[in-house]
């Protein structure tokens, strides 16, 4: 299993995969084709992340044709009583 952290940054989204930062998209698509195509993606945003970012990253990994991909549900007080 991979697990993609995706975080509300200055500039736009922070993305790690694992525990290390990628420096893009791009980036992301490179290292997602290195893994094999079966492995479970988890992608994990944070609260505040704008929706577009994420479906940006869920995208990345449907064309590094990763098969298995899921998402958590972001926690927090962040999320409550936002329209």
């Amino acid at each position: 299993m991979v697990r993609i952290h995706v975080a509300r940054g200055r500039g736009g989204p922070q993305i790690y995969l694992q525990e290390r930062m990628v420096t893009g998209i791009p980036d992301l698509l490179r290292n997602l084709q290195r893994l094999p195509r079966d492995i479970v993606v988890v992608i994990e945003p944070e609260p505040k992340v704008a929706y577009k970012h994420v479906i940006r990253v869920f995208n990345t990994c449907v064309k590094a044709k990763k098969t298995n991909i899921s998402f958590t549900i972001p926690r927090g007080n962040d999320t409550q009583g936002e329209d």
